[in-house]
């Protein structure tokens, strides 16, 4: 569908489930777009909510009728993605979260990339926003190499083909041809895509001007809960293809793994106790290294929360890495 001025229609695509605090911002960035607001719909896919996001959805559309609210009683993000997609009008579909904020040029720039066949995916960096004490040090502890691994979707500074983005944006022909998004993964959804557009040979896109922003959780229960998701849910992806995306995938788990063996083998032999506590020792060196490194560029407020939150994502996620594996099928 191509309206009258020639430029692509756009469907943005938005799953959503109790943002209440963040869902009004995150519309206000769509509908303050630079792209004519009559080329773009936006559809909210609601797992159903059970705070009061649906009624702030509903407040805006009064004034948008570009915005389009459908809610599912299963709560599963891949179905709800599908569903967007399936109920689109656009030619271009764009992936954003309902806890985030795009830049004002954001969806006419990918329409222009998408349009100069530039890419088969484009999408920008993330700009992690705390709105809290814990969730400022959240973000920085994500944007750190030491809090993820791969951090450099924090930090590029010029455009870069590279094999994942941050949800991203892509022609709905090709999502569809790609096999929409796979439903039997409840998270790790974008991860499975990215994988799915380089092995068909595709081309992933990072734009640095389209920062953006991303609310980190508010607590540390919180990320917790979201970082032993993610490890479960990388552990189905290697199921399902049967081999390792990502060898940074397995480390906080391997090193748990390994931990505990020592730790195990202390009761019959004395020398891996000191094992258990030198590896003990280095990473919590390691730990206050990196967190002082980022408190003396962020401000030294974060010194003392910077090494809690670097534990509670490394336990977290090895954590759910070896109940995935324990328990968790594809």
């Amino acid at each position: 569908m191509t309206p009258e001025n020639g430029l692509p229609y756009i469907s943005v695509v938005m799953p959503m489930y109790n943002q209440e605090n963040h869902i009004r911002y995150s519309l206000e960035s769509i509908l303050n777009q630079d792209y004519p607001a009559d080329n773009y719909e936006i559809i909210i896919i609601d797992n159903s909510s059970e705070d009061k996001s649906a009624e702030i959805v509903m407040e805006i559309q009064k004034n948008n009728k570009n915005i389009k609210y459908f809610n599912q009683s299963e709560r599963s993000i891949t179905k709800a993605i599908n569903s967007g997609i399936k109920n689109s009008k656009g030619e271009i579909l764009v992936r954003l979260d309902a806890h985030t904020e795009a830049p004002r040029n954001y969806i006419s720039k990918i329409a222009d990339t998408l349009i100069n066949n530039k890419a088969e995916l484009v999408s920008g960096i993330i700009v992690p926003i705390g709105t809290n004490y814990w969730s400022k040090t959240i973000g920085l502890c994500l944007s750190s190499s030491f809090g993820i691994g791969d951090s450099r979707l924090y930090h590029y500074d010029e455009p870069v083909y590279t094999k994942r983005g941050y949800l991203g944006a892509y022609r709905k022909d090709y999502i569809v041809k790609l096999g929409y998004y796979d439903e039997l993964l409840f998270s790790a959804d974008d991860y499975d895509v990215f994988y799915r557009v380089k092995k068909a040979g595709g081309r992933i896109l990072v734009l640095p001007e389209l920062g953006v922003k991303y609310y980190c959780r508010e607590s540390l229960k919180k990320v917790f809960g979201q970082y032993f998701k993610y490890g479960w849910t990388k552990v189905v992806v290697f199921k399902k293809y049967g081999k390792l995306l990502s060898a940074r995938a397995i480390v906080p788990g391997l090193f748990l793994v390994t931990l505990i063996v020592f730790l195990s083998a202390s009761i019959f032999i004395k020398e891996s106790g000191y094992i258990f506590l030198l590896l003990v020792g280095i990473y919590l060196i390691t730990n206050l290294i990196f967190s002082a490194i980022l408190s003396f560029r962020k401000g030294f407020k974060f010194l003392f929360s910077a090494p809690v939150v670097f534990i509670i994502l490394h336990t977290s996620h090895a954590l759910g890495f070896c109940y995935g594996l324990l328990f968790k099928k594809y």
